[in-house]
C-alpha cells in the first residue's frame, strides 16, 4: 500500500485489497478520497480521521428512497407519493431532495431521514468489501471533504457484518488458514472488544476464549459459529 502519510497532493494506486485498505486507512486516521474501481462500476469513499463519511456510487438498489423502504420507513404508496411531488419540478441533489420531500409529506422526521443517510453510507461501503479484484487508489486531501455533510460509519463493526454478508467460506478458509495455528491474545478486554465489532452473545463468546492457550483451529473448531 502507499505511504498513508503522504502530502495531501500526491496520490497512488493501492495493491491492497479494499477491505486492507479500509484497514490501514482506519489505523492511521487519513482523510481524503478513496476510489475503488470494480466491475465498471467507480465508488468514490470519503474518508475522514480513519471512517468514512460519505459515498458516491453507480450503484443500484442503494438510493436512500430503496434504503428507507427496505427499513420499512416508507411504504410502498408512500414512495411513490414521494417520487411523484418530486417529478413536479427539477431537483439538484435527489438524494437529499428525497428526503426532503418526504418530510414535507409528513411520512418521516428529520431525524429518521439522517439516519437512513447514514445507513445508506453503510451499505455502500460494505458493498465494495464483495469484490476481491477492486483497484484502490486513495489522495490524502481535507480539501476534497469540504462541503460534504458527513455521516461517519464506526469502522469496526462495519468491517465484521461486511465480512459476514459478502464473504464466501472458501474465502474465509483461504484467509484464516494462514494464521489458524496461531494462538489469539486479546490486546484488550473481551466486553470493550465485544462492543466496538457489536458482537452478537455466540461471537463475544468466542472472543472471550481468546486468551493464548487455544489455536485459532481450535477456536473455530468448538464454536457453534457457521
Amino acid at each position: 500500500m502507499s505511504d498513508p502519510s503522504a502530502p495531501a497532493d500526491e496520490s497512488g494506486d493501492v495493491g491492497s485489497s479494499f477491505l486492507d485498505v479500509l484497514v490501514e486507512l482506519h489505523r492511521t486516521r487519513q482523510t481524503g478520497v478513496l476510489e475503488v474501481r470494480a466491475d465498471e462500476v467507480l465508488t468514490i469513499v470519503y474518508i475522514r480521521d480513519g471512517a468514512p463519511v460519505s459515498v458516491e456510487a453507480g450503484i443500484l438498489g442503494q438510493t436512500i428512497g430503496r434504503v428507507l423502504r427496505d427499513q420499512e420507513l416508507l411504504s410502498e404508496e408512500q414512495y411513490r407519493q414521494v417520487i411523484d411531488r418530486m417529478t413536479e419540478q427539477l431537483f439538484d441533489d435527489e438524494h437529499v431532495r428525497f428526503g426532503e420531500v418526504a418530510v414535507a409529506l409528513g411520512f418521516l422526521s428529520l431525524e429518521q431521514i439522517q439516519g437512513a443517510l447514514a445507513e445508506q453510507v453503510r451499505q455502500r461501503v460494505m458493498h465494495c468489501m464483495q469484490w476481491e479484484d477492486a483497484r484502490c487508489r486513495f489522495r490524502p486531501s481535507r480539501e476534497a471533504l469540504r462541503g460534504i455533510t458527513p455521516f461517519p460509519c464506526a469502522v469496526e463493526p462495519l468491517i465484521l457484518e461486511g465480512v459476514k454478508r459478502y464473504f464466501e467460506p472458501d474465502r474465509i478458509d483461504a484467509m484464516l488458514r494462514f494464521v489458524e495455528d496461531h494462538y489469539p491474545l486479546l490486546r484488550g478486554r473481551a466486553d470493550q472488544i465485544g462492543r466496538r465489532f457489536r458482537l452478537d452473545t455466540e461471537e463475544q463468546h468466542v472472543v472471550a476464549h481468546m486468551d493464548g492457550r487455544s489455536s485459532l483451529r481450535e477456536l473455530v473448531a468448538h464454536s457453534s459459529l457457521d
